[in-house]
């Protein structure tokens, strides 16, 4: 299983940003487990993490590790990720 590495940008406000993330990072159905790199942003959207799980959950990826951004925005992620029943993981910065 492949683990693939979504780098997010400073600002994730638009739902179509995460539909073009995923598409440009080539998630494969049913066999990819999925990195989202958060450590360079600053501000997310729920309406962005709503977005980004349900591409996700799409493609049946196996969970989500989550790695930086805001507190606040790891808990939006994690919220959005959970109510697809992707299983997810934040991963602290210093075991990154």
């Amino acid at each position: 299983m492949a683990k693939i590495i979504i780098k997010l940008p400073r600002i994730a406000g638009f739902p179509r940003l995460a539909t073009d993330l995923v598409r440009q990072a080539n998630v494969q159905p049913d066999r990819d487990s999925i990195v989202i790199d958060g450590r360079g942003l600053v501000s997310g959207t729920e309406s962005f993490a709503l977005q980004l799980a349900r591409e996700l959950n799409e493609l049946d990826v196996s969970g989500i590790d989550i790695i930086g951004g805001t507190p606040d925005w790891e808990l939006t992620m994690t919220n959005a990720a959970e109510s697809r029943e992707i299983p997810v993981q934040v991963i602290p910065l210093s075991q990154a």
